[in-house]
């Protein structure tokens, strides 16, 4: 399918409708020099309607949090010596017991809890968004991770699906639709692999949107789609629609800022800015 603006269904709140309607995102996101992806993908949840959102983190970061995405709550998770993700399953599975979905992975590392973390989550089937460092630490620990991922929605750049497949990153680049589809058909989940055009996988059916621009080729605009398909899964929509809706929307968004800053100049903090006005077009 090539998922298009007549395929967005339309969003509507009634006036009576409280925070509690629109779910509970918990992030798992960031560490001591990469606080930025955490706050992007906060901003971008925040700006994608989720009901309330927990941002968890290591302790040094989560202080940073508090002060730079004051919208959200924050837990603090334990930390190493470098300030990344130390063995922290018991703390995490506390907090995830409100949460109605997950996303968790950027800026996150290589810390021994990284992997505790994506197990856990997939163990409570709450639909999770995992990307970055949490695909990293999956495809290190090989095939047994990816058997547990049948709630979860797996965002990989070329690269990072390779390593979860074993296959050369020229491979995925020659056949993108085929080795998406291999990933969903053999581990049940959903992949949205991240290229000029993005294809969404799942078991049973194949996407496609051709929204999105050459400025959006910065380091953060995963981030950005990241806390969006998190927002809207802890919405509680279809995890499939809700993937072919956030790339579609996140590509409209960084087509809106690459008009006003240009292709050069736009950072991803500006497809978040943007972001309001594609949701708004669709409240109408």
């Amino acid at each position: 399918f090539w998922f298009q603006n007549d395929d967005v269904k339309p969003l509507f709140r009634s006036r009576g409708t409280h925070k509690g309607n629109y779910g509970c995102l918990l992030i798992a996101a960031g560490s001591r020099g990469y606080n930025g992806a955490g706050e992007m993908c906060a901003r971008s949840a925040l700006r994608s309607g989720c009901g309330t959102l927990v941002l968890s983190a290591p302790e040094s970061t989560v202080d940073i949090y508090r002060v730079k995405v004051p919208e959200a709550m924050n837990y603090s998770l334990p930390e190493t010596e470098e300030g990344g993700y130390d063995h922290c399953k018991e703390g995490f599975s506390k907090v995830l017991q409100r949460a109605s979905a997950c996303a968790i992975g950027p800026g996150m590392g290589d810390g021994v809890g990284v992997m505790e973390i994506v197990e856990t989550a997939l163990k409570n089937k709450l639909p999770v968004v995992l990307d970055a460092d949490a695909i990293n630490a999956m495809s290190k620990h090989g095939k047994e991770a990816l058997y547990n991922a049948t709630q979860a929605v797996l965002t990989p750049h070329p690269r990072e699906l390779s390593r979860l497949l074993n296959v050369g990153t020229a491979d995925i680049l020659q056949n993108p639709i085929g080795h998406a589809n291999a990933l969903a058909q053999e581990y049940g989940c959903i992949c949205v692999l991240k290229m000029a055009s993005t294809v969404i996988a799942s078991p049973d059916y194949t996407a496609i949107t051709t929204t999105g621009c050459a400025g959006m080729a910065k380091g953060g605009s995963g981030d950005v789609l990241t806390g969006c398909l998190g927002a809207l899964l802890a919405q509680g929509m279809d995890p499939f629609y809700a993937a072919c809706f956030a790339a579609h929307a996140c590509g409209q968004a960084g087509q809106m800022a690459q008009r006003h800053w240009g292709m050069t100049s736009m950072q991803p903090t500006d497809t978040i800015v943007q972001l309001p006005r594609v949701f708004k077009k669709y409240e109408q």
